[in-house]
């Protein structure tokens, strides 16, 4: 673990990292005493081998902290004091980065997304190590020791600055881009989805979240469709991002890729009643765009055309379902029949 402490004039920037997940932030803070030995810290392992490295410095020695600073020298997780003094010491340029990540060119540049919220930055704090969090000392309080490699404390006005939601919930975190190669080619062997022009972010992480619901591990999507880490898809996935992938590709050489005897299902308002057909185990389940639903070419392809019945006879009703409203009532039949 390493603690880097600058001085510029009569500020102080507190950077903490932690190098290894088996280190305990608050047994490893407390344990250090101003005139103690300084600390060197085992090289880090990322996730991603680009990632920038992080340079080794050492804690100060007591005189070499003014006055007001002296207090800082065993800070502690619990100590309110300790946070309130660097709680605005997240720099404009951290400010300025977090938030250009709203957009999908700098994401990709940068190769980094954004998580907020206790439940999906757990789920995928679970599955891997977090380039950066950015938190509050109650988040910090209750998880002492994240796997991340910098880790930057700040009170909640602080928070509102980074954070993409009306109501930040403590914890901010960047994640790597997932390093799973991006595959062209259906899985053949379980039953799949994919989205032929999704272009609704709440949508889109809805619909990951209800594949994760139903075993389902892969999406394969159209280049039309959302971008899977735009920060309101990641936050509708309620952390099922971490256990999802999804494929973007060319879906009309997917499909001609597919043995010609590979189950291939649509959704159609044409379609046969779903709960009349019957379904596989496995196969491709398509969901089209919010508006126009499957394109004429993808159609083409479909083998099995379903239909999900309306039951408000004779009065008028919805013209259509909600796409990710669609797939749950979809995939949660195709289990059920085959439960």
């Amino acid at each position: 673990m390493v603690i880097n402490i600058y001085h510029h004039g009569d500020n102080s920037i507190l950077l903490i990292y932690l190098i290894s997940k088996m280190y305990c932030l608050r047994a490893c803070i407390s344990s250090l005493s101003a005139d103690g030995p300084r600390l060197q810290s085992p090289s880090p392992t990322f996730r991603r081998p680009d990632a920038p490295h992080i340079a080794s410095t050492i804690l100060p020695k007591q005189g070499d902290l003014s006055a007001d600073d002296a207090n800082l020298s065993a800070p502690s997780v619990h100590n309110t004091d300790f946070f309130r003094k660097f709680a605005d010491m997240i720099s404009k340029a951290k400010v300025k980065f977090i938030k250009s990540l709203r957009l999908k060119k700098n994401r990709e540049q940068a190769r980094l997304f954004i998580a907020e919220g206790h439940k999906v930055v757990g789920e995928l704090l679970a599955s891997g190590c977090a380039h950066t969090i950015v938190a509050t000392q109650e988040w910090l309080s209750a998880h002492p020791a994240p796997p991340t490699n910098e880790l930057i404390a700040v009170d909640e006005e602080e928070l509102r600055k980074v954070s993409f939601l009306q109501h930040p919930q403590q914890v901010l975190a960047l994640f790597p881009f997932f390093d799973d190669a991006a595959s062209d080619v259906v899985d053949t062997t379980s039953l799949s989805l994919m989205l032929d022009g999704v272009q609704d972010p709440g949508n889109l992480g809805t619909i990951i979240r209800i594949a994760d619901w139903f075993g389902i591990g892969n999406i394969y999507c159209s280049t039309e469709t959302a971008d899977v880490y735009n920060p309101k898809v990641v936050q509708a996935t309620m952390g099922s991002i971490a256990r999802v992938r999804l494929h973007y590709g060319d879906l009309e050489a997917m499909l001609d890729r597919l043995p010609t005897d590979f189950p291939v299902y649509g959704t159609m308002l044409d379609g046969n009643d779903i709960y009349r057909e019957p379904l596989s185990s496995h196969g491709l389940i398509i969901m089209g765009n919010e508006g126009n639903g499957i394109s004429d070419e993808i159609g083409k392809r479909v083998g099995h055309r379903l239909r999900i019945p309306s039951y408000a006879e004779g009065r008028a009703t919805a013209e259509s379902l909600n796409v990710a409203i669609a797939t749950a009532i979809t995939c949660a039949e195709f289990r059920r029949r085959n439960s």
